[in-house]
């Protein structure tokens, strides 16, 4: 266990030593500004995009439409749920 964690530590050194390399010249420093950059709107719009489905489903869960059949069946179950287990208790 203590030979892994050495390595790993030898590995990291070893990025941080190849980071700096690739940064001390120019222009080197803006190809990895510019990749850098889009890596960044990348997961940013990504992140947003699933932020918005959680905001959609949030939103959903707290106004259920009564013509949404699918969400309407779900709620049925979940209420069920505990009309069932009452009933095998007694």
């Amino acid at each position: 266990m203590g030979l892994v964690k050495s390595m790993g530590s030898y590995v990291m050194l070893g990025i941080g030593i190849a980071g700096v390399s690739m940064v001390s010249t120019k222009r080197n420093r803006g190809k990895v500004v510019n990749v850098y950059s889009k890596m960044r709107t990348k997961v940013l719009k990504l992140w947003k995009k699933q932020q918005s489905e959680v905001d959609h489903l949030l939103e959903k869960a707290g106004h259920p439409n009564p013509y949404d059949i699918g969400g309407s069946r779900m709620i049925d179950e979940g209420s069920m749920t505990g009309i069932q287990y009452y009933n095998r208790k007694q």
